[in-house]
């Protein structure tokens, strides 16, 4: 049965439409969180890096080798424009595993549902909390499509209990299925302590300052058996799959994420307590294919950076598009690298005194350290410019080593 198979099958029935076969993916993605503790109000700022056509046929591009038919790429096109419609929201996989937070009341309404009662009014309840703002798109420093994205949850506290008691009701409601699952005893032991838990009105999701942190019920021989299988798969890496293991080794090692286990209860916490914190949510793949680039090029536009560039220079400017008011939520929110990426994009299509006043502020890496103190500005552009794309061509995020906001968010 497994562990991720026997999440799917408690919850999957519950969230009606949440998942999706189709061709849109996403090549890494990292996302920002922020609880504002006086205001009950949880930010998180995603960005979906790469975005590209994968080969139709499974939930993810690397299930079915070879390049995207012309067919896939027109399905991906599709599934885009949806996207944007239905205010989808894709975190840590690709665009299979997507909620759909426009269209997904209409569809917990319908009569002839299936989930209980209780359980679909929590969830219509924790859809009222969460606004999605669509920042529009932008280009990397190596020229590949990516989106932004702003989800904010209000009374975030709220929203949260509620989630919880919908993960407990939606366990209680799929008891039978989930006891009929084949598994060994350490699974059905497994499955017995979580509908015990949700007897117990079990916290599986709690907020914790600006980390999130998850609680489930997991005996300690089945996360030992766990590790021992992840442990033999990847001793069976394959030489040229050894480059993805590590990149996912160091987003594992950089990021504030921590995983542990005791009597009984694994727990993730996401984040720091202390302050707002960025995550590599999906190290890169390095599966991306310049098959939408133009498209999206055309269709939308690549407008985020000019936003963000108006709101770095005059904060409180007032925003009067979704777009405007997603980037005017993130200017004061980028990393390093995400400024510095507006604003050589500025300098190179909108020049100003005021873009290279901020631009010969930004300190340059600990590695640059005794070379010449004084560029010109032909030079800092250029050394920028470089900086970038090494960057965004290597075999990290954009900014790797340094997901951190690098200025305190308001």
């Amino acid at each position: 049965m497994g562990l991720n198979r026997t999440l799917l099958a408690a919850v999957a029935g519950v969230l009606l439409g949440a998942l999706v076969l189709g061709c849109l993916e996403f090549d890494g993605q990292t996302a920002y969180l922020e609880y504002d503790k006086a205001r009950d109000r949880l930010l998180v700022i995603i960005n979906y890096q790469a975005l590209y056509s994968a080969r139709s046929g499974g939930c993810f591009s690397t299930d079915v080798p070879g390049e995207a038919t012309l067919g896939d790429i027109e399905q991906a096109k599709g599934q885009l424009a949806d996207a944007l419609r239905d205010k989808t929201v894709a975190l840590l996989g690709n665009w299979p595993f997507a909620l759909h937070l426009r269209t997904l009341p209409d569809e917990l309404r319908q009569a002839d549902h299936e989930m209980p009662e209780r359980v679909r009014k929590d969830l219509l309840s924790i859809l009222d909390h969460v606004t999605v703002q669509d920042g529009g798109f932008y280009e990397d420093a190596a020229g590949r499509p990516c989106g932004a994205q702003v989800v904010v949850v209000e009374r975030a506290s709220e929203a949260i209990r509620l989630l919880n008691r919908v993960i407990n009701g939606a366990l209680m409601a799929g008891a039978d299925e989930l006891r009929a699952e084949p598994g060994n005893p350490d699974e059905k032991l497994m499955v017995e302590m979580w509908l015990q838990a949700a007897r117990g009105h079990h916290t599986w999701i709690e907020l914790d300052g600006n980390s999130l942190v998850a609680t489930v019920p997991i005996p300690e021989q089945t996360v030992q058996m766990l590790r021992e299988e992840r442990g033999r798969e990847i001793a069976a890496s394959k030489q040229e799959e050894w480059e993805a293991r590590l990149r996912d080794l160091a987003s594992l090692v950089s990021d504030p994420v921590w995983v542990w286990h005791e009597k009984d209860m694994l727990k993730v916490r996401c984040g720091l307590v202390t302050k707002p914190w960025g995550l590599v949510t999906r190290a890169r793949q390095g599966e991306y294919r310049p098959n939408l680039a133009q498209h999206i090029r055309d269709t939308y536009g690549f407008h985020v950076d000019e936003n963000l560039a108006r709101y770095l220079l005059h904060a409180d400017e007032p925003a009067e598009t979704e777009a405007e008011l997603a980037a005017r939520t993130m200017a004061p929110r980028l990393t390093q690298a995400e400024r510095v990426r507006v604003l050589v994009h500025q300098l190179k299509t909108t020049p100003s005194e005021d873009y290279w006043a901020m631009l010969r502020a930004e300190e340059r890496p600990a590695a640059e350290e005794g070379k010449a103190a004084k560029l010109s500005d032909d030079e800092l552009l250029k050394f920028w410019e470089g900086w970038l794309r090494k960057a965004a061509e290597g075999p990290g995020q954009e900014g790797a080593g340094d997901n951190r906001p690098a200025h305190k968010a308001p």
